[in-house]
């Protein structure tokens, strides 16, 4: 058996949002989820893989203001690959 790594979380703000829908294709083991925030449209995509050790997700739209974080009882290493791309490993 295996410990979860930790709680990953994403704050977008505290604009409203409206219009939320999400949806799972188990076909793809993609999960998605889109909203409407300050008049734009926003979508989140999540795929994780177990094998790979993995979980990869795809944020689009207009977001001026996105923090991301990993809170675990275990030791984490996070870096920027870019200016878009967050890794965090553990």
């Amino acid at each position: 058996m295996s410990d979860p790594l930790g709680d990953f979380w994403i704050d977008y703000g505290s604009a409203e949002s409206t219009g939320y829908r999400r949806e799972l294709d188990l076909e793809s083991a993609v999960t998605t989820a889109s909203w409407e925030c300050e008049g734009k449209v926003v979508e989140q995509a999540v795929f994780a893989s177990r094998a790979a050790g993995a979980m990869i997700v795809l944020l689009t739209g207009n977001l001026t203001s996105v923090r991301v974080g990993l809170e675990s009882p275990h030791p984490i290493d996070t870096s920027a690959l870019d200016e878009r791309i967050l890794a965090i490993k553990g």
